[in-house]
C-alpha cells in the first residue's frame, strides 16, 4: 500500500512539475496576445495625412514677380565750390549730411553748407564741386533676370506693384551678369538708404479660372518629381501622385496636370517631406 501511495505521489509531482511551466507559457502567451492586439483607430503604417485634408480649387491669379534689393539715393545735386579757395573739408565720400550742415570752410572763414539731407557721392576739388545724392529720394536697386528686365522696360508707364501703386523704372543696366541685369525702381514703398527691401510687380498677366492647390500640398520625391499625396476624406493615404505645376503666387500653386478638382490632398505633405 505504502509503495502504491509513493508511486501516485511521484506521478502527481511529475504532472505538477510539467503542467505548471506549460500553463505559465500558455498564460503569458495569451497575455502577450492581449497586449499586442491592434488598438482600434490606430494605423501602424503611418499612411495618414500630415496636415489638413484639402481640395483643389479653381482660382483667378494675377501674375507677379518678386524683386528685392537695396534702397539707394538716385537724385543728384551739386554744391558749387568754384568761388571758394583753400577749402578745408569736414566730410568725405560716403558720409551722410543734414540740410544746413557745414561740409567745408574756406580760407576766409566762409562756410560751405549742404543744401539738402544727402549722401556724399564724391568730392572733386579740381572740378570745383561736391556731388550729393538726395536721401529723401531713394530707389530699389535690384538684380532681375534678363527676361524680367525686358518685361519691366516694356511695361514702363503701366508698371504697378501688388497694391496698385505705380512703379517707375529709373535705370536699366546694359550689362548682363550671370543672366541678371541691374535695375533701379521707384515706388510708393520706400525705405532707408542701405536697407534691403522687396515688393511684387504685376506683370500684366492674368490666369483665369485655373486649378490651384495650397503650397503645403506639394513636395519633391526621391526621383526629383513634384508630387502630392492623394487621401480619403478621413485622411488615409491613397498614394503619391506626380503633378505638373505653373505659376505660384507664394500661397497657391497652379496645377496643369496630374489631379482634378474632385481629389482630396494632404495639406501638410510639404512640411513633412520638405
Amino acid at each position: 500500500m505504502a509503495k502504491k501511495l509513493k508511486t501516485i505521489a511521484v506521478i502527481i509531482a511529475f504532472l505538477i512539475a510539467f503542467a505548471l511551466p506549460v500553463g505559465l507559457v500558455i498564460g503569458l502567451s495569451e497575455a502577450e496576445k492581449q497586449e499586442y492586439q491592434p488598438v482600434e483607430g490606430f494605423d501602424f503604417s503611418g499612411d495618414y495625412a500630415y496636415g489638413t485634408v484639402v481640395q483643389p480649387e479653381y482660382r483667378t491669379m494675377r501674375e507677379y514677380m518678386l524683386v528685392s534689393g537695396t534702397y539707394m539715393p538716385y537724385a543728384t545735386q551739386f554744391v558749387d565750390l568754384s568761388s571758394y579757395s583753400g577749402l578745408r573739408f569736414y566730410i568725405e565720400a560716403g558720409d551722410e549730411v543734414a540740410a544746413g550742415q557745414t561740409i567745408a570752410v574756406a580760407d576766409g572763414g566762409e562756410e560751405v553748407l549742404s543744401p539738402i539731407a544727402a549722401l556724399v557721392d564724391g568730392i572733386d576739388v579740381s572740378g570745383g564741386y561736391v556731388r550729393l545724392l538726395r536721401l529723401e529720394e531713394v530707389a530699389l536697386e535690384c538684380y532681375v533676370s534678363r527676361s524680367y528686365a525686358d518685361l519691366i522696360e516694356q511695361m514702363q508707364g503701366t508698371l504697378t506693384d501688388e497694391n496698385g501703386e505705380t512703379v517707375e523704372l529709373l535705370f536699366r543696366s546694359l550689362q548682363v551678369t550671370d543672366g541678371n541685369v541691374l535695375v533701379r525702381l521707384k515706388s510708393g514703398m520706400s525705405g532707408d538708404v542701405g536697407r534691403t527691401g522687396a515688393f511684387k510687380l504685376y506683370t500684366g498677366t492674368v490666369y483665369e479660372n485655373v486649378l490651384c492647390v495650397p503650397g503645403g500640398c506639394l513636395y519633391t520625391n526621391n526621383a526629383g518629381e513634384t508630387c502630392v499625396r492623394k487621401v480619403n476624406a478621413d485622411g488615409s493615404v491613397i498614394g503619391e501622385q506626380v503633378v505638373a505645376t505653373g505659376y505660384s503666387d507664394g500661397e497657391y500653386i497652379m496645377i496643369t496636370s496630374g489631379i482634378s478638382a474632385g481629389d482630396l490632398l494632404d495639406g501638410g505633405a510639404s512640411a513633412y517631406y520638405g
